[in-house]
């Protein structure tokens, strides 16, 4: 916001007559929001606010069939454990979070060895996960500047069985026939409880706010509304499939048309300040490509190309709906009908022996199509452009390599380019746009040694200064107040790298 926005809009100093908006930089989006005093207002060590552990195991196991199939077993067993305070510190505000998961996988395939016209792929996989995923809002200014408000904790178990088939028939030199199906049983069930009331941890800092605490902090473990379900499941037994066609031209050109359709489970949405009364259902894809892909001018140049169309159903998206009282809140939707149309084409070419040029290009247009069971909040129409989806989308990239002083020296440029998209399915104001965007980046390399194993690169990254906003969050009163998540700084980033190999 512009420094009159901010002196008009006084709820925006936040709690405490020490806390005031800077605002630097003009423009459509400031770069910075101080909510610090003089003292900084830090509570915990910066470097103690994030904690992530891994531990794993993995198997494999194959063995040959001799004139039939090679068999493979993959299994693997892994933990992982996440601890997060966000910078709820800074700023008096922020979403940590804690969490669990135990994932067990294994698989079983056995694919064919053979020389025959008829190859195939044959498999099982099963798939499971433990979780403990723990949410909460952090207000750090709440009495005493640890005040807490509602959290959602979660403890879910999600099973996937399947079993698959793909075969292809070379019906001639040239033509080569694809077809596949895969069965799958998907089941996610979980619990949640979710605190309703503030409170002020102990002076010992977030560390000790774990979800014990967080319930004994109310007057009772309390469930809000829709959440008050137990034992939520999703469960359902899909079918996907592909079939395909592709045709090899004299001159080294592969075409190939193909369709075929799948499926993406659901989810849990664990923010605690989201509005969903049911978990996100699973999202369907049905699609079609057409393309072709060759190798030209005495194998200089690759030329690939395709066109497209998605059908999906209940499309899983993210979006800021309005909520009860005048703001707005993020939430995940099932958007029921949305369609997608668009080419890509992409090229390399090895101009000489020292130069070689690389691009591509990609255009999709997007529309919902269907609305039917949305909520009224969530603001999306037929007609609507998928949200984070730029229509246009190029790159080049211009190589040149040469001898130099007993190594070899490479200089690279690069550019990159993304037309406008929309922020979300709030698509009538200039703030819900992001505008279009241009970066270009450069690079020398010299490398040196025997064997040029060793090489030092300079390089200089967003060169022209784009500033970029991935996304924007609103705040209270309206939306009135929205704060950026930045993508890129605005800044340009300059860097050397060494490098051995040995």
């Amino acid at each position: 916001m512009t420094a009159a926005e901010v002196a008009a809009n006084p709820y925006l100093s936040g709690p405490g007559a020490s806390r005031v908006i800077v605002n630097p930089a003009p423009g459509p989006f400031n770069r910075l929001i101080n909510f610090s005093t003089e003292e900084g207002q830090t509570f915990v060590d910066p470097d103690a606010g994030y904690e992530a552990e891994w531990k794993g195991i993995r198997g494999n196991l194959s063995h040959t069939f001799e004139d039939f199939a090679d068999l493979t077993v993959l299994a693997s067993y892994d933990n992982t454990s996440l601890f997060g305070i966000n910078i709820a510190d800074l700023i008096g505000f922020g979403v940590p979070q804690d969490g669990e998961w135990d994932v067990t996988q294994i698989e079983t395939r056995l694919a064919s060895n053979t020389s025959n016209a008829l190859s195939w792929i044959v498999g099982a996989y099963y798939s499971t996960e433990d979780s403990k995923q723990d949410t909460w809002v952090r207000n750090g200014g709440a009495a005493g500047g640890k005040g807490v408000a509602p959290g959602i904790d979660i403890d879910s178990e999600y099973k996937n069985f399947s079993v698959y088939g793909q075969a292809d028939y070379q019906i001639s030199d040239a033509l080569n026939f694809t077809a596949g199906i895969r069965y799958t049983d998907d089941k996610l069930e979980g619990e949640w409880a979710r605190t309703v009331c503030g409170f002020v941890p102990s002076l010992n800092g977030i560390e000790d706010q774990t979800r014990d605490e967080r319930a004994n902090g109310c007057p009772g473990s309390q469930q809000l509304g829709p959440r008050t379900t137990q034992n939520p499941i999703q469960e359902l037994s899909e079918i996907g499939w592909k079939v395909g066609l592709d045709y090899t031209l004299e001159n080294d050109t592969l075409l190939y048309a193909s369709a075929s359709r799948g499926f993406k489970g659901g989810a849990y949405d664990n923010r605690p300040l989201a509005t969903g009364e049911l978990p996100i259902g699973p999202e369907f894809l049905t699609a079609y490509e057409v393309g072709f892909k060759s190798t030209l001018a005495n194998n200089r140049l690759q030329l690939n190309g395709a066109v497209f169309m998605y059908d999906w159903e209940d499309l899983q998206l993210f979006d800021i709906i309005p909520d009860d009282g005048g703001g707005k809140i993020p939430a995940l939707l099932n958007v029921p009908g949305t369609d997608l149309l668009g080419f890509e084409l992409d090229a390399k070419f090895a101009i000489t022996d020292n130069w070689y040029l690389q691009g591509a290009v990609g255009y999709v247009d997007t529309e919902v199509t269907d609305v039917n069971g949305l909520p009224a909040a969530a603001n999306v129409a037929v007609g609507d452009e998928i949200s984070n989806t730029p229509d246009l989308t190029a790159n080049v990239l211009l190589n040149y390599t040469t001898d130099l002083a007993g190594g070899e020296i490479s200089l690279t440029g690069s550019w990159r380019y993304a037309s406008d998209y929309f922020y979300t399915f709030s698509q009538d104001t200039a703030r819900d746009t992001a505008p279009s965007q241009n970066y270009i980046n450069a690079d020398a390399t010299y490398s040196f040694g025997e064997d040029l194993q060793h090489s030092v690169r300079v390089f200089g990254n967003n060169l022209t200064e784009e500033f970029h906003c991935s996304g924007i969050q609103d705040g209270p009163a309206g939306g009135q107040n929205y704060s950026c998540r930045i993508g890129q700084y605005g800044e340009v980033k300059y860097g050397v790298n060494f490098r051995t190999n040995f």
